[in-house]
């Protein structure tokens, strides 16, 4: 320990110069760890977690795209599953069963300017609480297909933009080749309509890459309707406190506070096949805040 202390002294009487190139070598000799010893030595523990964490990362992302297409392709080759998605959740897979069976319940949500949902209730007596939770699952998996549609959509635009690109290319080249032992004179025009019309193709590219660029979170209805862009990982606690659902058979709203959540739906006088809406909880309850 005085051995130590005497290093540091020798040190710090040392010129700055001088000083912060033993220090440098005192850094170089202890692995990277320099003055606080802890707090350096939980770095390098933290970097050596990451850095394993992140190969962990992407082997287990590669793992998921591989039984994602192997499941996609055996859905495709059978014709009695084709029509089921390869990312099916395990609700969706209980309601297929239930619907299978003869005992499921389905119920259809309309919303404003979006497409309607349809879920099925696998239980024999649902209640409001199964019913909404089936509504979040199957709204946030229909998004999640939807942003996939279009990021599909995207990157086929752009490889047909980069295919299209070549190609004027190549026939410009030719054409070039063709003038250039014409005349010179019309070499020079060639060149300038060449570097107008990749100008004009870049131009287009990149708008249609922005057309579809927008992410929006649409769950409960449209921008349209909504006025805003609803954030992609919305809390649906908020919409339930906004939003109720509207029965329209029997042109009433229901009211999801009986009993806590766990009213039966035959005891609210919903129905299999039986269409419900979406409608703003204020107009008809008032307004309910956050507890």
């Amino acid at each position: 320990m005085s051995q130590r202390l005497k290093c540091l002294q020798s040190i710090n009487s040392l010129p700055i110069n001088l000083k912060r190139q033993k220090q440098r070598e005192q850094r170089k000799l202890n692995n990277g760890v320099g003055k606080n010893h802890k707090k350096n030595q939980k770095k390098l523990r933290k970097k050596g977690k990451s850095k394993n964490e992140d190969f962990e990362w992407q082997e287990l992302q590669a793992l998921i795209s591989a039984t994602e297409s192997e499941l996609k392709t055996i859905l495709e080759n059978e014709p009695v599953l084709a029509d089921i998605p390869y990312d099916i959740s395990p609700e969706e897979l209980e309601g297929e069963i239930a619907l299978a069976k003869g005992s499921g319940m389905t119920i259809y949500i309309q919303r404003d300017g979006l497409s309607t949902l349809t879920v099925v209730l696998p239980q024999k007596k649902p209640t409001i609480a199964n019913l909404k939770r089936a509504i979040e699952i199957v709204a946030k998996l229909q998004l999640k297909r939807e942003l996939r549609e279009r990021q599909a959509e995207r990157l086929k635009r752009r490889r047909y933009n980069a295919i299209i690109a070549k190609t004027s290319d190549d026939n410009e080249e030719n054409i070039e080749n063709l003038q250039q032992q014409q005349k010179q004179k019309q070499q020079q025009h060639s060149d300038t309509q060449k570097d107008i019309a990749s100008s004009v193709s870049t131009k287009e590219s990149d708008k249609t890459i922005t057309k579809g660029a927008r992410l929006t979170g649409e769950l409960v209805c449209s921008t349209v309707h909504n006025g805003h862009q609803h954030r992609p990982n919305v809390s649906w606690r908020f919409l339930w406190r906004v939003y109720a659902l509207y029965n329209l058979v029997t042109n009433q709203p229901i009211n999801d506070e009986n009993a806590g959540g766990r009213q039966l739906l035959s005891e609210c006088g919903i129905e299999n096949a039986q269409p419900l809406k979406f409608c703003k909880r204020e107009k008809y309850f008032g307004r309910k805040r956050q507890k």
